[in-house]
C-alpha cells in the first residue's frame, strides 16, 4: 500500500483490498492536488455512493483530510475571514455573513505516499519520529453570529477552514449554569466528577460537526502517532462575545483527560483582533531577568510562594530582584526602568472595581507611597488601564504572571468594543505571554503551581516553553488537588508565534542583590 493507514482499512475490510490499492494509486498520481470525486468513481468503477463511503473511511483513518471552506456564490472562490469575523472574497471583494455563502468541499492526502509507481508495495506501519518537539497550531475562532448564536471556525497551517456553531443553548442552559455557579462561588464543594462533566460539556459545545472532524483527524494522524508532535489549541474568542470568554475553557475534557493538563494538547487563549500588529516571536536569546513584586499587607502565604520561585530560579542559575514590603506602583516603574526585565511575577490581591468611566475593571492592589497613621501601608488599587500604561514602554517583558484574584477575568467591553480585564490589557501593552487567575485560588495550590511552573520553565526538556510549563504545572495541581478547580484557574494568554519565552541552555546569570 502507498499509505500505512490503508493497511488498517484492509485489515478491517479485507474485501476492499483491490479497491484500496487502486485508490492509493490514484491519490499518488494526484501528488497533493485536491481529490476529484468524479474521476475517482470512474477509476474504481463504482457508484458515487460507494465512492463517498470509501472516502469517508479514508478520512476516518487519517489518509485523507477533509476541508470545508466557505465559497463565494458568484465565482466559487474560497473566502477568507477578516479580523471582524466577516468572510470576504478576494476576487469580487464582496463580504458575506452566515448563510450568505456556499461551501467548497475538497479532500487531500495527508502525507506523501510511501512508494509511488505502478507496482504498490505493502509496507508495515511505522511510528513517525521527530528530532524535537513540534507544535501544530489548531486555531479555534469564536465569533458572535446573532443574538445567542456564535460561529466556530477551526484551521491548522495549510488547511482549509472547518465551520460549526457553538452549542450555546447547552452552555447557557439551567444545568450547566448551576454547575458553573457552584464552580465560581463554592469552590470547595466541587468534586472531580463534576469537573469532568463540565469539561465534557465544554468540549462537546465547542468542537462540533466539521470542527470536531478536523480536530480528530489532526490529532489521530499528525499528533498521536508522532513521538515529537504536540497540538496547541489556540482559542480566540471575539471581543464581541465576552460572555463566552468568561467560561472556564481550561476545563476542556476529552479522551479521558483534562486537555489543559497535558503537553500533548496544550491550551492557550489568544486575542488576535488587536491593533498592535501581528504576533511576534517571544524568545529571549540570553538569560531572562525576573522581577518579583509582593506588596505588603495581602494576608496571603506569600513567603512560601516566593521561596518556591527563588529556589527554582536558583537551581537554573537565573537571577531575580524582589520588591517586597511597601511596594508602590512608582517603585515598580523605577525598577523596570533600571532593567531590562523579561519576567514580572506579581503576588497579591486583585478585584473588579467600577472606574470613572462607569465600567467594571480588573485592578491589582499595590501600596501607597506613604504609610498611614500607625505605620501600616495604605492601599492603591491600580486598574487594568493604568497597568497597561505602566508596562507599555517595556518591550523586554516576555511574560507577566499575576497570582491575584480576577487577573484573567473579562469584565465586559469598553467604548471601543475591546475586552476589559487585566489579561487583555497586558496583551495590548505588548506582553507576548500572560498567566493570570480567572478565580480566587487557594494558597497551597498557588504555591504548588508557581513551584512547578518555574521548575519546568527553567530546566529540563521544556525549558523556556511557557505553554508546556503551564500545562505541566496545571497537571501537578490536579494530581495533588483533584477535587479543586485550582488546576483550571490559571489562564495562559499567548500572543507570540510560539510558546518560547527564552532559549534553552541560557547559561548562568549573576544574581541581583535585593
Amino acid at each position: 500500500m502507498y499509505y500505512p493507514e490503508s493497511d488498517t482499512i484492509v485489515a478491517k475490510h479485507p474485501d476492499l483490498a483491490a479497491r484500496v490499492e487502486a485508490f492509493d494509486a490514484y491519490l499518488a498520481e494526484l501528488q497533493g492536488a485536491p481529490l476529484q470525486v468524479g474521476p475517482t468513481a470512474d477509476l474504481l468503477g463504482q457508484e458515487t455512493e460507494f465512492t463517498d463511503w470509501l472516502i469517508l473511511l479514508y478520512v476516518t483513518e487519517g489518509v485523507l483530510q477533509k476541508s470545508v471552506q466557505p465559497a463565494c456564490p458568484n465565482d466559487m472562490q474560497p473566502l477568507e475571514m477578516d479580523t471582524d469575523g466577516v468572510l470576504q472574497c478576494d476576487v469580487c471583494e464582496q463580504r458575506f455573513r452566515e448563510g450568505e455563502y456556499g461551501t467548497l468541499v475538497t479532500y487531500r492526502a495527508r502525507q506523501t505516499p510511501l512508494q509511488a509507481g505502478p507496482a504498490p508495495v505493502r509496507l508495515p506501519r511505522r511510528r513517525k519520529r521527530a528530532a524535537g518537539p513540534s507544535f501544530i497550531d489548531f486555531d479555534v475562532r469564536v465569533r458572535r453570529a446573532g443574538d445567542g448564536a456564535y460561529s466556530v471556525a477551526a484551521q491548522t497551517p495549510g488547511s482549509g477552514i472547518a465551520h460549526a456553531t457553538l452549542d450555546w443553548a447547552t452552555l447557557h442552559g439551567e444545568a450547566f449554569s448551576e454547575r458553573l455557579r457552584r464552580l465560581r462561588h463554592e469552590p470547595f464543594t466541587v468534586r472531580e466528577p463534576t469537573l469532568r462533566q463540565m469539561g465534557r460539556t465544554l468540549f462537546d459545545a465547542l468542537l462540533r460537526d466539521d470542527v470536531r472532524t478536523h480536530f480528530l483527524g489532526v490529532y489521530r494522524h499528525d499528533v498521536r502517532p508522532a513521538d515529537g508532535a504536540y497540538l496547541r489549541l489556540r482559542l480566540d474568542i471575539g471581543e464581541d462575545a465576552p460572555e463566552v470568554a468568561r467560561l472556564p475553557w481550561e476545563l476542556l475534557y476529552w479522551n479521558g483527560m483534562f486537555m489543559a493538563t497535558q503537553v500533548k494538547t496544550v491550551l492557550t487563549r489568544q486575542i488576535l483582533a488587536l491593533d498592535d500588529g501581528a504576533m511576534q516571536p517571544a524568545a529571549v536569546a540570553e538569560a531572562p531577568r525576573v522581577l518579583i513584586v509582593v506588596p505588603e499587607g495581602s494576608g496571603l502565604a506569600t513567603e512560601a510562594e516566593v521561596r518556591a520561585i527563588v529556589a527554582a530560579l536558583g537551581q537554573a542559575g537565573i537571577g531575580h530582584k524582589l520588591l517586597q514590603g511597601p511596594v508602590a506602583v512608582l517603585d515598580v516603574a523605577e525598577t523596570l526602568a533600571a532593567g531590562p526585565y523579561n519576567i514580572l511575577h506579581f503576588i497579591g490581591h486583585g478585584q473588579v472595581l467600577e472606574e470613572s468611566d462607569g465600567l467594571l475593571h480588573g485592578s491589582l492592589r499595590f501600596n501607597t507611597p506613604l504609610r498611614q497613621a500607625g505605620g501600616a501601608a495604605g492601599e492603591d488599587w491600580v486598574s487594568d488601564t493604568r497597568l497597561r500604561m505602566l508596562l507599555g514602554p517595556y518591550s523586554s517583558l516576555r511574560l507577566v504572571i499575576l497570582n491575584a484574584c480576577h487577573g484573567a477575568e473579562v469584565t465586559g467591553r469598553d467604548e471601543e468594543g475591546s475586552f476589559i480585564g487585566l489579561g487583555p490589557a497586558l496583551l495590548k501593552a505588548g506582553v507576548p505571554a500572560v498567566v493570570a487567575m480567572q478565580y480566587p485560588i487557594q494558597d497551597n495550590i498557588a504555591v504548588r503551581f508557581a513551584e512547578v511552573l518555574y521548575r519546568r520553565l527553567t530546566e529540563g526538556s521544556w525549558a523556556g516553553q511557557i505553554d508546556a510549563a503551564v500545562s505541566l504545572a496545571r497537571n501537578a495541581c490536579f494530581v495533588q488537588f483533584p477535587d479543586s478547580r485550582g488546576f483550571a484557574t490559571p489562564v495562559l494568554y499567548l500572543r507570540s508565534q510560539d510558546g518560547m519565552i527564552f532559549e534553552k541552555n541560557v547559561g548562568t546569570f549573576e544574581r541581583l542583590n535585593v
